[in-house]
């Protein structure tokens, strides 16, 4: 499984990449639309922090949720639906905020099936588990994962101080 800071920081290149590079209007999606992205890239996760609490309570394992229904199709299609609503209402901002917690939602889906274990794409309704499972989850894999956030992080900031000069606002 990716880390958390990877399915935070995927999301959040992805979307600044496609905002840069493939929208006419550089400025429709901010900076705030962008963390969006991010924070809609660690809500399938989300289902660990409630095993946690239950753990607590019951004495099962914290991970007794995780990967079933925060990680089906079902979620991202409810968002969309939701996002499609506001988007009819007039809600513009709402709207934006909703496309980008969507996107952030299905890259992570897409990482936990491309990378290690599996997803269950059709839970409740089916407990089929799929996943292609690029990264093998042994001591390497685990290791490769820890190792991939730094990678990351770093081309992503010598990308954006190539392209934005982030040094100037520091």
């Amino acid at each position: 499984m990716p880390n958390a800071a990877t399915h935070i920081l995927i999301p959040i290149i992805l979307a600044d990449i496609v905002r840069d590079y493939r929208m006419k209007d550089k400025k429709y999606f901010t900076n705030k639309h962008i963390l969006l992205c991010g924070i809609g890239g660690i809500l399938p996760d989300l289902d660990v922090a409630v095993g946690l609490v239950m753990s607590l309570f019951t004495g099962s394992s914290p991970m007794i949720f995780h990967r079933t229904i925060t990680h089906s199709i079902f979620i991202p299609l409810i968002l969309l639906v939701m996002t499609a609503v506001l988007k009819h209402l007039g809600k513009k901002e709402a709207y934006k905020a909703g496309i980008m917690i969507t996107a952030g939602y299905v890259i992570h889906l897409m990482l936990d099936f491309l990378l290690i274990d599996y997803i269950m794409p059709f839970y409740p309704f089916s407990t089929v588990k799929m996943g292609l499972n690029i990264i093998k989850a042994d001591q390497f894999g685990t290791t490769l994962m820890l190792g991939l956030d730094t990678v990351i992080l770093l081309a992503w900031l010598i990308h954006e101080q190539i392209k934005h000069r982030i040094i100037d606002y520091i």
